[in-house]
This record gives structure tokens, C-alpha cells and sequence, in this order.
């Protein structure tokens, strides 16, 4: 400690004289400043130093020449002196992943988008002149079919009165329309039509939706 030195100084068993003592007194003296200037291990490795070149007749010649020692000693410790040296950074931890989005949930398909459908591959495929009523009622039903199947739903179940205003309705159209390629836009817009409440429910019986 600089207790004990400065005492080691004053009354040791061969203390310094003259200009000697009386610097490495200051030196002592300004232990606190030396410490913010070099770290609390260097100073004190100093001190020692110091005393031991006192003890054994070293001249230092002036403050400028103990100065300029004091910082060739500093450089020859490196920038950091004796102090510990600067803990390791630990490992960064990659950060967490948000997680994926659930998907959405599948939309059921709508009924009128069934009538669609219908219109579309009845103009393309079927033409009512190369097709007895009989055989269009049972190509009308394999739509309906496929289309369920097509969209995960139970299969076509009719009842008696359903079956009967599905044969009604292929029938009189096949006599109003003066044209064949009138029979699937009509048959399609009575199927589809929100005003007959009949038809409204026979469609959603065809689909198996409940909403047109």
C-alpha cells in the first residue's frame, strides 16, 4: 500500500536521501492521480520499482526525466497496463423465428357458381338436339354429382318432389325455346332465379350449399 512504502521510505533500513526521497515522496503523494492515470497494479508495480532504484542509489536527474520513465514504463505495458483484461462477449442468440401463418380457411363454393359452371359446359359439350330428354336429366344430374364431389360435399340426394321439378323444368324448356342454343341459358336462369322459391330450394338441394 502507499502507507506502507511512504513509511518503508521514511525510516527503512536504507531510506533514500536528499532529492531522491523527496520525489519519490510526491510520487507516493500522488498515488490517487497516478492510479486514474495507469490502473491501481501498475502504480503499485511502480511504487516498488521506484523504491527499489531509490534504495540502490538510481539518480533520476529531474521531474521532466521521471515523467518521460513513467510513460516508457506505461508503453511497455501495453495500453491497458495490468489491468484485467475486458470480459468475452458471449455467443449473440439468434433470434426466434416468427411462426408461419396459419392458412386460411377454405371457402365454400357458392350455388349460383354451380349454375355458372352448368351454362358453361352445357353450351360447350351437350347440344339438346343429340340428346333425348331422358339422357340430358341424367347428364343435368352427373353435373351435380361431379360438382359435389369436386368440393368435398356428400352426395346428390333428391326427394320425390325435387326429382319431379327437375324433369318439369328440362322438359318445358326443351319446348319453349325456339333454338338450341337457348335451351341451357333458360333451363340455367330458372335454376338460378332468387325470386322462385321453389327453384331457390331445389338448387340448394342440387349443391348442397346454403347459400346461393
Amino acid at each position: 500500500s502507499y502507507s506502507a512504502m511512504s513509511a518503508k521510505l521514511r525510516h527503512g533500513a536504507n531510506p533514500p536521501s536528499g532529492l531522491r526521497r523527496h520525489r519519490l515522496l510526491v510520487l507516493l503523494a500522488l498515488g490517487a492521480q497516478l492510479t486514474a492515470f495507469c490502473g491501481a497494479p501498475m502504480v503499485d508495480q511502480i511504487l516498488r520499482t521506484c523504491l527499489a532504484a531509490a534504495s540502490g542509489g538510481v539518480e533520476v536527474s529531474g521531474d521532466a526525466e521521471m515523467l518521460k520513465k513513467l510513460k516508457e514504463w506505461k508503453k511497455t505495458r501495453g495500453s491497458k497496463g495490468f489491468a484485467d483484461k475486458a470480459p468475452a462477449k458471449e455467443p449473440e442468440v439468434p433470434p426466434t423465428p416468427a411462426p408461419a401463418p396459419e392458412p386460411a380457411p377454405a371457402r365454400l363454393p357458392r350455388a349460383l357458381e354451380a349454375v355458372s359452371e352448368l351454362l358453361q359446359r352445357g353450351q360447350e359439350e351437350v347440344s339438346p338436339n343429340d340428346f333425348t330428354p331422358q339422357q340430358l336429366i341424367r347428364v343435368f344430374y352427373a353435373f351435380f354429382q361431379g360438382w359435389r364431389q369436386r368440393h368435398g360435399l356428400p352426395e346428390l340426394e333428391l326427394n320425390t318432389k325435387q326429382q319431379q321439378l327437375v324433369v318439369l323444368m328440362i322438359q318445358s324448356n326443351l319446348v319453349l325455346v325456339n333454338s338450341a342454343k337457348d335451351f341451357w341459358p333458360r333451363l340455367c336462369a330458372e335454376l338460378g332465379s332468387p325470386r322462385d322459391p321453389e327453384a331457390k330450394e331445389l338448387l340448394l338441394a342440387l349443391t348442397g350449399v346454403f347459400e346461393l
